[in-house]
């Protein structure tokens, strides 16, 4: 039994062994070694799935690369060509924005619009602050997903920041609609698939739609031990088709359509200019300016990029300014798009690694947070992608809270305040949760004053949130300051009766534990 069991660990090690032989491998440069390692053993370049899609890149106009890997469905009996037609997902954001140029030149409608004219349903005060160019380069503070026009809450001053929105979008897709008395699927037609001669776009819906395009897969994980010894690590099995419709397109008519936009053979050089400036955030028309993901790793290759995302497809069209095209059509929705955009760029441009990078201090434990620069680092790590990019990029709440927790745990306390300082001057943030918890963090380590500065920030910032002030209450009380605290109890008192909110009893104990009977 002592032998199979010694046998059994030394099969376990060769094995660990070999994986790790696999991934110090060497790296492959030339496109196609690129892509067949992605599909035939995708741990070896760091991927957990392999790629299943299509795959274009160009330089200079000359096609350098292209190659389709995978199955059209779950059963495998089908392998994918260079024809197959997927979902596009968000990468549809370009073309919406094609058709809303192309009804802005017409005289149809005009950017400067607002939603007051378009959408009547709409309350007024609301509809009257957004326009059309708001909605292209999702600075129309509106929420990410579909809302009840009643029930928005604008998150930000329209025109002012960079919020992403699916909802914009599918407001746009209403207005073209209703001023040109036409279906988005047959503008598409007529305005994009006609006149550019296309023969595998469109918008489709239920068995039409699921006559056209490859069947959209998931990719699910074997299970220990076969996982160690599987270089696919999994099998694909089917999803299913979104219910309202979505568009689709090939590799060909993916490279046509930009390539019309490109030559200015569908708009005039102004209304390309319009579509491919970038405004808040890098947000273009359609399209996004130098994504942080991008340039960080790759500084010195700016882009105009998109992303798309839907029911098991995935799709990535990348614009470099210095002539790389790259195009990724899969129906496989879980592609690591930074990691396979940056190395597709080096294999196209025949390198082992990009000229230059920009590297961000690890946040995975405290020692690696202080050996990498800690928080002065952290904030050149932004600068420098913010200078390289052409805009301000802002960490989001997570990496902020992570950051200041690392710099407290080395008691660097300093630090994490300059950090915290950003937070509602520089950098935005969506809900009070993260200030909150970092408060919590200094009150924990008895930095009073800290505490009741972030604390009362946050009540600055989200005025109506009462643990916001029952936070403040808290920290006061703990510092000594009980009539401050006081003050602080009866406004988180007032807001939870205001709100309904369920901690309504917990925050009067908290009033009358400091010896007052309200």
């Amino acid at each position: 039994m002592r032998r199979l069991v010694w046998i059994g660990i030394a099969l376990f090690l060769v094995t660990i062994a070999v994986l790790v032989a696999v991934r110090r491998g060497d790296r492959p440069f030339t496109p196609e070694h690129l892509y067949t390692i992605y599909y035939e053993n995708p741990r070896q370049m760091g991927l957990d799935e392999p790629f299943n899609g299509v795959v274009r890149m160009i330089r200079d106009g000359e096609v350098i690369y292209e190659g389709a890997h995978g199955y059209a469905d779950e059963s495998g009996k089908r392998a994918l060509t260079l024809e197959d037609r997927f979902l596009v997902g968000s990468s549809a954001k370009p073309i919406t924005a094609i058709l809303v140029m192309l009804q802005v030149e017409s005289g149809e409608i005009s950017l400067d619009d607002t939603l007051e004219r378009h959408l009547e349903e709409w309350p007024v005060e609301l509809a009257s602050q957004i326009k059309l160019r708001h909605l292209l380069a999702h600075s129309s503070g509106l929420p990410r997903t579909r809302t009840d026009p009643e029930k928005v809450e604008l998150a930000s001053v329209p025109g002012e920041e960079y919020r992403f929105s699916n909802f914009g979008y599918e407001l746009l897709i209403q207005i073209l609609e209703r001023s040109s008395g036409q279906s988005y699927a047959q503008l598409v037609q007529d305005r994009l698939v006609t006149p550019l001669k296309l023969s595998a776009t469109g918008f489709a819906a239920g068995d039409a739609l699921a006559q056209q395009v490859a069947s959209g897969l998931e990719f699910e994980m074997h299970d220990f031990p076969a996982v160690l010894f599987m270089p696919t690590v999994g099998r694909h099995r089917e999803l299913s088709l979104p219910t309202e419709g979505a568009v689709y397109s090939s590799l060909d008519d993916v490279q046509r359509i930009v390539a019309a936009l490109r030559t200015n053979e569908l708009l005039s050089n102004r209304s390309r200019e319009l579509i491919f400036t970038a405004g808040a955030g890098g947000a273009c028309f359609g399209w996004h300016r130098n994504r942080d993901w991008a340039v960080r790793s790759n500084p010195g290759a700016p882009l105009v990029t998109h992303v798309g995302l839907l029911n098991g497809h995935s799709s990535l069209i990348a614009l470099y300014d210095d002539g790389t095209e790259i195009y990724l059509l899969s129906n496989a929705e879980s592609l690591d798009v930074e990691k396979v955009l940056h190395e597709s760029w080096l294999a196209a441009h025949g390198l082992e690694k990009a000229p230059s990078s920009i590297g961000q201090p690890s946040l995975s434990n405290a020692r690696k947070f202080a050996r990498d620069g800690g928080v002065a680092a952290y904030l050149d790590y932004y600068d420098g992608v913010s200078e390289t990019a052409g805009y301000a990029i802002h960490p989001e709440a997570w990496s902020i809270e992570q950051a200041a927790r690392l710099a407290i745990r080395s008691e660097e306390y300093d630090g994490a305040m300059s950090l915290m300082r950003k937070v509602g001057d520089e950098w935005s943030v969506d809900s009070p949760s993260m200030l909150n918890t970092v408060g919590y963090l200094f009150l924990q380590n008895k930095r009073y004053d800290d505490a009741i500065e972030l604390f009362s920030r946050n009540c600055e910032l989200f005025p109506e949130d009462a643990n916001a002030y029952d936070s403040l209450g808290d920290a006061y009380e703990n510092r000594g300051d009980l009539e401050p605290a006081r003050d602080a109890y009866r406004q988180a008192i007032a807001l939870a009766k205001k709100n309904g909110d369920r901690q309504l009893d917990f925050y009067e104990r908290r009033l009358a534990g400091v010896g007052v009977d309200d």
